[in-house]
């Protein structure tokens, strides 16, 4: 892949809460039982954790934001980084200044992205939450990128060789106010 964008692509790399009520288990997001939805496009969650009823809602809204972030992430790179701040309002961190700037290259290369990157399944890991509600959450995803391309201002394809679906760690932190992703880490671990 062309370096700016390619890089944007594979960079789109607290306390226990109190146990006041008795667990029940999660096994998807409220998602999974609604009709489907024309907006949601993302598959939605699974785990086993055993989650309190405020354990359940900070996972739901990390999960809200990781479908927002995918979808803004996708129309943004199609857009040849236009307007970032769709997809940069949902990050933090390192990760914020990561893909502003490979936006910003993006655009100044006159590259896009062909076609969407699909998550083929999320799974939720941990969360970690305080009374305050501030903590972490992580999700671990299985992210397939053989139904994009990255072109150049000519149209001229400068993606790599079309990749495995692999395993990817989606991170998010609250420091209070709202749930952000704060980092994406890629593994070599294949996933189907």
């Amino acid at each position: 892949m062309g370096a700016s964008l390619s890089a944007l692509v594979l960079v789109a790399s607290g306390c226990a809460g109190a146990q006041e009520e008795e667990p029940t288990p999660s096994f998807a997001s409220s998602t999974a039982d609604a009709e489907p939805s024309p907006e949601l496009t993302e598959p939605p969650y699974e785990t086993e954790l055993n989650l309190t009823p405020d354990e359940k809602k900070a996972a739901d809204e990390a999960y809200d934001v990781l479908v927002e972030f995918l979808d803004a992430y996708n129309r943004v790179a199609a857009d040849s980084g236009s307007d970032p701040d769709r997809a940069l309002q949902f990050t933090d961190g390192e990760l914020y200044e990561k893909h502003s700037a490979g936006y910003a290259e993006m655009a100044e290369n006159g590259e896009k992205q062909v076609g969407d990157i699909v998550h083929r399944s999320h799974h939720l890991d941990r969360v970690e939450i305080s009374e305050e509600a501030t903590g972490s959450i992580q999700f671990e995803s299985c992210v397939d990128y053989s139904q994009i391309d990255v072109v150049d201002a000519s149209g001229k394809s400068v993606a790599a060789p079309e990749l495995e679906p692999i395993v990817v760690f989606y991170e998010f932190q609250n420091s209070g106010s709202a749930w952000k992703l704060d980092s994406v880490e890629f593994t070599d671990e294949s996933c189907g």
